[in-house]
């Protein structure tokens, strides 16, 4: 048994060029929460009533990790960290977001619903 050798061709390319990381961090994880809707509207059309808020507390994790995990990534890329790096920091990173999200969920449910305003109906 043989070791595949692409995930180690991926990693050197990402430690060669960090910025590859950097337009992941920017565009892959909207794309990825886009792609992710569509099964959870499919179950919801289904007739699942849970789907949606496990949609929802996804999206907080992703979202909630995605400007600090861009941001950093920026900052990163311009001090010259090396690509490998970049990509375990980020990984760290995301795992305290989703810690911090998981923990604090109920908490941050309650802002968002107190500051966000319901869109007027145009009729």
């Amino acid at each position: 048994m043989e070791f595949n050798s692409e995930l180690v061709n991926y990693l050197y390319k990402l430690d060669q060029e960090p910025a590859l990381l950097v337009a992941w961090a920017a565009f892959g994880v909207p794309l990825f929460v886009a792609i992710l809707a569509i099964p959870f509207v499919f179950l919801r059309k289904i007739g699942i009533p849970k789907a949606m808020s496990v949609y929802a507390f996804l999206v907080a994790i992703f979202i909630g990790s995605w400007i600090p995990g861009f941001l950093t990534q920026m900052a990163f890329l311009f001090s010259g960290v090396p690509g490998f790096k970049m990509l375990l920091l980020w990984i760290l990173l995301f795992f305290v977001c989703c810690i911090f999200i998981s923990l604090n969920y109920s908490h941050i449910n309650k802002w968002v619903d107190k500051n966000s305003k319901p869109m007027p109906i145009k009729k």
